[in-house]
């Protein structure tokens, strides 16, 4: 079954040391340029957060990269990808 993401959701206390770099499904890269996102973008309060991301299909992985911007210890990352299973019928 495929899958869109729709929401990337990172608890604020891990979001504080991230940012990040790319979303990837399959090979496609998808945002818009190759600037690196605050992670709190993504905050798990944040609203109006549609990613409108590729639908992933089976097969596929979907990668995000990110970065500690903590210069003086290393962090775990925690994050959410929420979405809906797509649903192909044969015609």
């Amino acid at each position: 079954m495929a899958f869109r993401a729709r929401r990337l959701s990172i608890p604020d206390q891990f979001a504080a040391n991230f940012v990040i770099n790319s979303i990837v499904i399959g090979v496609a890269f998808q945002q818009a340029s190759f600037t690196a996102v605050p992670a709190s973008t993504f905050s798990e309060k944040a609203t109006g957060t549609n990613l409108g991301l590729a639908t992933c299909q089976i097969g596929q992985a979907i990668s995000i990269a990110v970065q500690n911007i903590d210069t003086l210890a290393a962090h775990d990352f925690r994050g959410t990808l929420i979405g809906v299973a797509i649903v192909q019928t044969a015609c």
